[in-house]
């Protein structure tokens, strides 16, 4: 297979492309007061006139590989880096994950290596200036006979950690994370969450799972969640599934209080 590397544009956009808040509407004449808070996308909430105003996009630009996906524990199709600053480190998680059949229908390329296939496993890795990267010997999970690895829990797809910025916050819940994707039987999948007081050892926050939805497809990406401090709650934006009869992809939105008691999706 080919190793896949995290790209440092891809890191970078990562840490760009977060959930944003939306400014509540003005009354007409009005103006938004957005402070020093950073708005990377606009309408017609902040911006009166889009007069004389052309959209132009601009290509991500490869600034070198950062991590290559070699261990046993990882593969070709290790995948969703988080990325955020915390301190005077940078933290990233990724699922390590190997499936030598995904996506390939030509043959190995010469110095190709095939890690054989195996569950996905959230790994860790830290850097001090986001661009040389070490992955920790954490002893926790066992690959192989070892725990010589950065494996921080077995089993899981499409967790996305967070900083949780709430001043109320208790210590033993700083880190989080949403999308522990799990079957719920009878064809369906349930959503739970994940906190640690480190960001290495983590715990399963409560049983009973906040969300759950019929359809293979549901919760199938990576669910974002964060602390919002304009709304004064958590945020969850997921795929709440396939729609019967339709080919489209859709993303849902539900708030929470205290990051347990979650409200109905808003798609």
């Amino acid at each position: 297979m080919r190793r896949r590397g995290t790209l440092l544009w891809f890191v970078t956009a990562s840490l760009m492309l977060l959930p944003l808040i939306a400014t509540e509407r003005v009354e007409t004449g009005g103006t938004a007061n957005i402070g020093s808070r950073l708005e990377l996308l606009v309408d017609d909430v902040l911006i009166d006139s889009m007069k004389g105003v052309a959209r132009r996009l601009h290509s991500p630009r490869s600034a070198g590989t950062v991590l290559t996906f070699d261990k046993p524990w990882e593969g070709n199709t290790s995948w969703g880096e988080s990325v955020f600053k915390d301190g005077q480190i940078y933290r990233m998680y990724y699922m390590g994950r190997s499936d030598p059949d995904y996506a390939r229908t030509s043959g190995l390329e010469p110095g190709e290596k095939v890690v054989p296939k195996h569950p996905g496993f959230l790994c860790y890795a830290e850097s001090r200036d986001g661009i040389t990267w070490t992955r920790p010997s954490l002893g926790l999970q066992e690959f192989n006979g070892s725990k010589d690895n950065n494996i921080v829990a077995p089993d899981v797809a499409s967790l996305v950690p967070f900083l949780d910025t709430n001043p109320a916050c208790p210590p033993s819940e700083r880190y989080k994370m949403s999308g522990l994707r799990e079957r719920a039987g009878d064809g369906a999948w349930s959503v739970s969450l994940m906190v640690s007081g480190d960001g290495v050892h983590w715990r399963r926050l409560q049983d009973k799972p906040i969300l759950t939805r019929s359809g293979s497809a549901a919760f199938d990406g990576l669910g974002n969640a964060f602390w919002s401090e304009h709304e004064g709650c958590y945020v969850l934006y997921y795929r709440p599934g396939s729609t019967p009869g339709r080919r489209a992809r859709s993303l849902a939105r539900s708030t929470s209080p205290n990051f347990r008691e979650w409200s109905d999706q808003t798609l």
